[in-house]
């Protein structure tokens, strides 16, 4: 969430200066038709406190998108080490995973044992049965399970990322709109 503040933040000061200097501009363009000395200095000097002021939230608008970056660099962070626990934890070799296994075929088996009541054939088709249910249904289940969660935290990793770009993407073009303003400011 600081993140999306951030760069609300940051692109609301920005979008409102420029509503500001779109008007101011056009009526310093207008002074040109009906030229007034006295008119065009002090347009002239409102027209350079708006730049300033422009160059100031355009500052502060690359802040905020620092902080933003920052906060989705560490939601990154955050979502490449679950990612790497989820691997290690949900691979069919780790100890997470075959304990998994190993307590459904307990319960799965454990169940079947109630087929001693029948005699040594009902116990053999309580097994055999339990053992198609578990071999066939339970344990693949389980790993759909966990490959289904391995792909939503690999979905959500690649959101954040491409984020974190468009973050730095926006805060390259601040940069150069920065100088720009600035070379408009001093009349180069």
């Amino acid at each position: 969430m600081d993140s999306q503040d951030k760069y609300f933040e940051a692109t609301q000061t920005v979008y409102e200066w420029c509503g500001v200097a779109t008007q101011l501009l056009a009526a310093y363009i207008l002074l040109f038709d009906e030229y007034n000395e006295k008119k065009a200095s002090a347009q002239k000097d409102i027209l350079i406190k708006v730049l300033d002021d422009g160059i100031t939230k355009l500052n502060e608008a690359q802040k905020s998108l620092l902080v933003s970056s920052q906060s989705f660099n560490n939601a990154s962070g955050k979502l490449l080490a679950l990612d790497s626990q989820l691997t290690n934890d949900f691979s069919e070799k780790s100890s997470y995973f075959q304990s998994q296994v190993d307590k459904i075929r307990k319960e799965a088996y454990a169940g079947a044992a109630a087929g001693v009541v029948a005699g040594p054939f009902g116990l053999i088709i309580s097994y055999s049965i339990a053992a198609g249910v578990v071999e066939g249904k339970l344990i693949p289940e389980l790993k759909n399970k966990l490959k289904s969660v391995q792909n939503f935290f690999t979905t959500l990793s690649n959101t954040v990322k491409q984020a974190n770009k468009d973050i730095d993407a926006a805060k390259l073009k601040l940069t150069t709109e920065i100088a720009a303003i600035g070379e408009i400011k001093n009349g180069n």
